[in-house]
């Protein structure tokens, strides 16, 4: 018959590794599969569809607007072109999303939560607090990562439904723009292509002026567009994997434990008096008492 403290030992032994076994046997196989993931799954390639579109979108309306003169069209293809490098540091976001949806959560499920809770093991066996802290931290980094992502797509799904419409609307226009701009390049001969492309824009803009502010307003757009994409994508789950980290700490309560610091010769003087356990006791009183003690020693010692 097991006493009550080998009792509270084999359950805290028994309750980490239960819960190893559960993540590796169990949930490795079946949190991939649940509806939470595959949406997931399907709101990254919304996302990683959308950017695509619109990166092919500006390039094709930056050339449209170098059929204008080049005094107007050449900042502004510029400006479009810089905006295709922020497409691509939006991409690499999605690609690393996609990763730790798929292989994240797998890893975090196989190796990070059953590293964790053999470190708890041997930290109950070896009653060490620091590596129980340890243990700790690496579960709830764990939990953050297998959370991040569908938490995050959820969340920027909630939130950004309006924003990422706005996009849709603009890679639209944008393409109606360079349609019709490629149209004008293939026209008549008898004029040039800036009154071509004026002619093809003639419902919307009545002048070359005109014209180019239309496409000004399209590179604001766009520009728009790839901000509420950066949000949307990279902004929202930085932050929902630091929420859910601060969360999980918050929620457990949980902290590297750091031994209590030990005043130097917080005994010793007073032992020398006999009084060792005062000078721990009253850690105040006991430094000025030492320090009292350290003046009068060398007078004491001269007139002995």
């Amino acid at each position: 018959m097991l006493s009550a403290k080998q009792g509270k030992l084999a359950v805290r032994i028994l309750i980490p590794l239960l819960i190893a076994l559960i993540s590796v046997c169990v949930l490795v196989n079946a949190v991939p599969k649940t509806a939470v993931m595959r949406e997931s799954m399907e709101s990254l390639e919304r996302s990683t569809d959308t950017v695509q579109r619109f990166t092919g979108t500006t390039m094709g309306l930056a050339v449209a607007i170098t059929l204008m003169p080049s005094d107007y069209a050449n900042p502004l293809a510029d400006t479009l072109a810089d905006l295709g490098q922020y497409c691509v540091f939006v991409l690499i976001a999605l690609f690393l999303e996609r990763l730790l949806v798929v292989e994240g959560v797998k890893a975090a499920l196989l190796y990070v939560i059953p590293t964790a809770c053999g470190l708890h093991i041997l930290s109950t066996l070896l009653g060490n607090e620091r590596i129980r802290g340890f243990s700790y931290k690496i579960a709830i980094l764990g939990l953050a990562i297998a959370l991040a992502v569908p938490c995050s797509t959820h969340l920027s799904d909630a939130l950004g439904q309006d924003y990422l419409a706005y996009v849709d609307q603009t890679i639209a226009e944008a393409s109606a723009g360079t349609e019709k701009a490629n149209e004008a390049a293939e026209g008549s001969e008898g004029e040039t292509i800036a009154e071509r492309v004026t002619n093809a824009f003639s419902a919307a803009v009545k002048s070359a002026d005109e014209l180019v502010q239309y496409f000004k307003n399209c590179v604001y757009r766009c520009a728009n567009s790839v901000a509420i994409m950066i949000v949307t994508s990279f902004v929202i789950p930085l932050l929902t994997f630091l929420a859910l980290e601060w969360i999980l700490n918050a929620l457990f309560q949980l902290g590297l434990p750091y031994p209590a610091y030990r005043r130097r010769h917080a005994g010793g003087d007073g032992g020398d008096d006999g009084n060792g356990g005062n000078g721990g006791d009253n850690g105040g009183e006991g430094f000025l008492g030492r320090l009292v003690r350290r003046v009068k020693r060398p007078r004491e010692n001269a007139m002995q």
